[in-house]
């Protein structure tokens, strides 16, 4: 099974819409078709609450200062959220990472996706020179 052009368009309109967050139009398109690959979230509807739990989570790190995790090493001064889909694939944990920025009036994204699936998520933010 396939994630449709819809699904994908969708995605994208869902998560520019998110008052308070900023990310690269290149990023976020490369992030959503990252995660239309993951086997576990292959069709419309997995795809589809697995944006809509993405998009509960940007809601969440826009509205409070105190949520997530800092980041060391090549990530430092940089914030990781860690958030489970409703089809984990190492359960029980947490197989959604968001990466992010703080800024003065908004949270800067840097990427986002499936923790290990398709590549290994913080390699894939190392290499694509995201920050």
């Amino acid at each position: 099974m396939t994630v449709s052009e819809q699904s994908l368009r969708q995605a994208i309109r869902i998560i520019t819409s998110i008052d308070g967050i900023v990310m690269n139009p290149q990023h976020l398109l490369l992030d959503i078709l990252a995660l239309s690959q993951v086997p576990a979230f292959a069709d419309d509807e997995k795809f589809n609450s697995v944006i809509a739990t993405i998009e509960k989570a940007l809601r969440e790190i826009a509205n409070n200062d105190a949520i997530g995790d800092r980041l060391k090493n090549d990530f430092t001064g940089f914030k990781s959220f860690h958030i489970k889909s409703d089809y984990p694939t190492d359960p029980p944990h947490d197989d959604l990472r968001i990466v992010y920025e703080r800024e003065t009036k908004q949270v800067w994204i840097v990427a986002f996706g499936h923790r290990y699936l398709p590549d290994d998520f913080y390699d894939r933010i190392r290499q694509s020179n995201r920050m």
